[in-house]
Order: C-alpha cells, then structure tokens, then sequence
C-alpha cells in the first residue's frame, strides 16, 4: 500500500513484433512525476531498441536468403555443364536441350536476384549504422 507523499511509478509496456512468428517485449518502470519530455526520451529508445532487432531479424531472412539463391546458383550451373558435357561428348544417354536451356535461363536470373539483396543487406546496415 501507499502512503501519503510516496511517489508513484509508471510502467511502459512496448510489444513489438519481428518478423512472422517472433517478436520482443520492452518493459520499464519510471517515476510518475517525470516530466513528458523525459517521458518521450525513455519511449524513443525503446522503439529504437525494437527497431534494431527488427533491422537485426530482416538482415538474418536477407542472408538466408542469400545463401540459398548462392545454392541454386550452383545447382544450376552444375546441371548445365553436365548436360553441356554430354552433348558434347556424344554420350549415348538422351539429353534435354530443353533442360539446359532452361537452366541457362534460370542462370541469368539469379544474379539480378542476388544484387537485389544484396542492395536490401546494404540498406539495412546502413540504418543499423545510421540514425535509427
């Protein structure tokens, strides 16, 4: 219980949400007597605490992301000269052209795909660094 003259607290309560499944849970306590503009300070680092994980997870799904467009890449060009192999081998096994066509296409692609997140990864370093 209180008594008379005991100053109250404030609790601030910031929930923000990262991503699809995640998310994190600011709390603190402040004196109820502070003034608004100390009040808007302590709530300005708390959004940008949150800010910064969600810059944090996004930079984590840019990097996945990535690695595995890196991967396909691979596979891709794996495939195309293993076809490309046989048929300038003249192996007797039957070889999709459409197959390497394809994979040609798919080839060309990929390098977009990747400059885009790689663009994505700078911004968000970027505002990691920058002013959040």
């Amino acid at each position: 219980m209180t008594e008379v003259g005991d100053k109250l607290a404030l609790t601030i309560n910031l929930q923000r949400s990262i991503g699809d499944s995640g998310g994190v849970n600011f709390v603190t306590t402040v004196p109820q007597d502070l003034d608004a503009s100390a009040l808007n300070a302590i709530v300005d680092k708390l959004h940008a605490a949150g800010r910064r994980l969600a810059v944090h997870a996004a930079l984590e799904v840019n990097h996945n992301e990535l690695d595995q467009a890196n991967l396909t890449k691979r596979m891709h060009e794996a495939q195309a000269d293993s076809i490309e192999k046989k048929l300038l081998g003249g192996s007797k096994m039957t070889v999709d052209k459409d197959a390497l066509t394809k994979s040609r296409e798919q080839l060309a692609l990929i390098p977009v795909h990747i400059e885009k997140i790689d663009s994505k990864i700078a911004a968000l370093r970027k505002e990691l660094n920058g002013a959040i």
